[in-house]
């Protein structure tokens, strides 16, 4: 869907984030990247939820380190990329690396992963791995049904017998535990 508003500049609207932690300004920059973001992220996975769940993951991350980003390109530019790498974070947890290779081989043809990226690469998918080690049971079987199995929340709770809400609740304390052990 074209977007025919007009706001500022993204590069003003970042300011006025970063500056003011202008809410207002922060919505206009996602209401005017998100159905493109959307759409690009649609060439890493054919699943438009886990799309959604990329694209929304990079604005939350761009609201709670506002105050902490600099940008050397354009604030459309650093969205991209940003959605980029959420996505192959999310491939890397949930696929073998030749796969996950196959399939964003052709969207990241212009940019070659070096050894120290690579290395960055392990390194995050180690820490990963031993924060989820780390969960209780109950949560670490939830997580893993959901990010290595795929399925969903509903289909979760069916599974384990258990309400859709502690699914909801089990996955955010995850999340949470998760983006606590990650080094920033």
């Amino acid at each position: 869907m074209p977007n025919n508003t007009h706001y500022p500049s993204l590069e003003r609207l970042f300011e006025q984030v970063t500056r003011h932690d202008d809410y207002q300004a922060f919505e206009k920059i996602f209401k005017s990247t998100y159905g493109d973001l959307l759409r690009y992220i649609m060439g890493f996975t054919s699943d438009k939820g886990e799309a959604e769940n990329v694209v929304s993951e990079v604005f939350y991350k761009l609201w709670k380190h506002r105050g902490s980003i600099h940008i050397s390109t354009s604030v459309k530019s650093y969205l991209y990329s940003a959605t980029r790498n959420q996505a192959l974070d999310g491939l890397r947890k949930t696929q073998s690396a030749q796969v996950m290779m196959k399939k964003t081989s052709s969207a990241l043809s212009a940019h070659v992963i070096s050894p120290e990226e690579k290395l960055i690469g392990q390194e995050l998918e180690e820490c990963i791995q031993n924060a989820i080690n780390q969960l209780p049971e109950q949560r670490q079987l939830i997580f893993r049904l959901n990010r290595e199995e795929g399925l969903k929340y509903r289909e979760i709770a069916q599974r384990l017998n258990i309400s859709i809400k502690t699914v909801e609740t089990q996955m955010s304390r995850s999340l949470k535990a998760l983006r606590e052990a990650i080094p920033h």
